[in-house]
């Protein structure tokens, strides 16, 4: 990261620019997500909240993928990967129905 100091009229103004390659309007959330491969990301989004605690995933870092009966499921943390596996049926079944609310909060009204 580089920091200019700029003088206008006599105001200091600073700048700051982040090297990283992430964007600056970039929230988070969108930069813990933008660590997936596009594909994962696409999933992830789409399901859009962890398929355990209902948290928004990309909250606490890069969402984790759990393969439970034979489905992609996204998890917010390692913390969540116990209870997950515990019931899978539990999990997919509530991780179906959060891509569900994702998929009907996105489609515009009457587009259907």
């Amino acid at each position: 990261m580089f920091r200019t100091i700029l003088f206008l009229a006599g105001l200091g103004v600073l700048l700051s620019a982040v090297g990283c390659g992430t964007s600056a309007t970039q929230t988070p959330r969108e930069a813990a997500l933008a660590k997936l491969s596009p594909e994962d990301r696409i999933l992830a989004e789409s399901q859009g909240y962890c398929a355990v605690t209902s948290e928004p995933l990309g909250e606490m870092g890069p969402p984790l993928k759990l393969i439970l009966n034979d489905k992609p499921i996204w998890i917010c943390c390692s913390g969540c990967e116990k209870k997950a596996k515990s019931n899978p049926a539990k999990t997919v079944a509530h991780a179906e129905e959060l891509t569900a609310k994702v998929a009907a909060k996105s489609t515009p009204k009457g587009a259907l």
